[in-house]
């Protein structure tokens, strides 16, 4: 069946030689001449039955090809062809499946080269995922040790604020106190300022009273009582000119206040001394003490009074 697909002209052919050699035989049954049937596996002579004796028919001859060896031949061509073909169609499958192995070295080739790279890129992405997560766990240490750091510098500040408050309100306080000490000393600067011009008053006032005295003593001098010898403890006081009470006199203002009092009471003891004893009284009287703390060196005394 696969022949006659392959080859169809060549299997009606052979069909029709086949049809003619049995009519020839059903002829020859019948007492016709004896017909040659080609058979496939070549020309034969058939002899028909008859009652006589057959004649042998003549061989054909080898210059005339029959139309079977003509077939026969065309048959060999074409399985010629064919096997042609067929070792071309092997040699092309030969070639494919050559290039197809190389195909496939070449694929699995680049596929162990696509392999190796992935799993290249896999093990940097893994080195790099660790060193991401390494870096991950420094800057979360980083941030916990600054979170600490900052929490301590706010603690240390927020003492610091406390302790700067504290200094601040002790500031405060003190120069509170000092401004009370100040506003005390200016009083006091203000009473010592009052008391100088008090003393200054009554230091002009008892230098008036020793002119007075001595005046009057200058005046007394020519009206002595002849009961009251003059004495030269007694003698008049000099209180002219280059005398040592006016040298002490004058270097008053150039003194502090401490000395120009000092001076004072030095002169006004000796003036009231020698006074005393101009007219005659005790030189050490009792002193009273006075408002101002100073004792009274003297009191009112009259010219002529015992």
């Amino acid at each position: 069946e696969g022949f006659k697909a392959a080859f169809p002209s060549l299997s009606q052919g052979s069909e029709a030689a086949a049809g003619k050699g049995r009519g020839a035989k059903r002829k020859g049954k019948k007492g016709r001449d004896p017909v040659a049937v080609p058979t496939e596996e070549g020309p034969a002579l058939e002899v028909a039955e008859t009652t006589a004796c057959a004649e042998p028919m003549p061989a054909p001859t080898p210059e005339a090809p029959t139309a079977l060896e003509v077939e026969l031949e065309e048959v060999k061509g074409a399985l010629g062809r064919e096997r042609d073909a067929r070792m071309a169609a092997e040699n092309e499958v030969e070639e494919l499946k050559a290039t197809l192995t190389k195909q496939g070295h070449a694929e699995a080739e680049a596929r162990a080269a696509a392999e190796e790279e992935l799993k290249a890129v896999l093990r940097a992405e893994a080195t790099s995922r660790a060193s991401a997560a390494e870096a991950l766990e420094e800057a979360e240490e980083q941030i916990r040790t600054l979170t600490e750091q900052l929490q301590a510098t706010k603690a240390a500040a927020a003492e610091e604020l406390d302790t700067v408050a504290m200094e601040l309100e002790s500031i405060k306080a003190a120069m509170q106190a000092a401004e009370r000490k100040r506003a005390v000393a200016e009083r006091a600067a203000e009473a010592a300022q009052q008391q100088a011009s008090d003393s200054r008053a009554a230091e002009e006032e008892l230098l008036k009273q020793v002119q007075a005295l001595q005046e009057a003593v200058a005046h007394d001098k020519g009206s002595a009582s002849p009961h009251r010898p003059m004495t030269s403890e007694a003698a008049p006081v000099h209180l002219g000119k280059g005398s040592a009470d006016e040298e002490d006199l004058a270097e008053l203002p150039t003194l502090s206040e401490e000395e120009r009092r000092a001076k004072l009471d030095a002169a006004m003891e000796t003036q009231h001394r020698l006074l005393r004893t101009r007219l005659g009284l005790p030189e050490s009287p009792q002193p009273s003490p006075t408002p101002k703390g100073r004792p009274a060196m003297f009191g009112v005394i009259k010219v002529g009074a015992p």
